[in-house]
């Protein structure tokens, strides 16, 4: 971003394509949780991934936008600890999912197993945030930014439903940048 000036515009598509990510997400939790045939099983989680890592993008970029040094006035100072901590969680989880396709998702205890390339498992209860023993050592995490993005997502993801995590970063966005962009 740079010194490029607080585009509304652009920030304002960016939200809307993370409402429809997150709106098809949750379209896709309940046949998430039903038993299908193998191939059913693999493209509806392949599906969900699709939307759960385009709403962590989004709200990425939308962070990065807001908080350039031209970006959203006062957004980068006005954000409430737990606001940063949800965006360093979800930061922390999109660069997973993106740079290294790292989980295998489960839809039950002895159901079906598939490569998966999101921090997610898929089990009875729910689908899962993956917990801390599916991410890469935290030796790979160093740096203090690293670092802390990690231990935000321990503290408020890991091995929790995933549907809280997307609804909350939706939630913060739509209310942090959603009133800036006329949404």
């Amino acid at each position: 971003m740079g010194d490029e000036p607080w585009q509304p515009d652009t920030a304002r598509e960016a939200l809307i394509l993370l409402r429809q990510a997150h709106d098809a997400w949750t379209a896709l939790l309940p046949r998430g949780l039903e038993p299908h045939r193998d191939d059913d099983a693999e493209q509806t989680a392949r599906t969900m991934h699709q939307h759960a890592a385009s709403v962590l993008t989004w709200a990425r970029g939308l962070d990065d936008m807001a908080c350039a040094p031209n970006g959203l006035l006062g957004y980068a100072d006005t954000r409430s600890a737990p606001g940063v901590e949800l965006v360093d969680a979800a930061v922390y989880a999109c660069n997973r999912a993106v740079h290294q396709l790292i989980a295998v998702g489960q839809y039950s205890p002895g159901g079906t197993s598939f490569p998966k390339s999101f921090p997610v498992r898929f089990e009875s209860e729910g689908v899962k945030w993956v917990k801390e023993d599916r991410l890469p050592p935290a030796a790979a995490d160093s740096g203090p930014t690293r670092s802390r993005r990690r231990a935000a997502y321990l503290r408020r993801w890991a091995g929790r439903p995933m549907a809280d995590g997307l609804d909350d970063i939706r939630a913060f966005m739509d209310t942090e940048i959603g009133p800036a962009v006329g949404l």
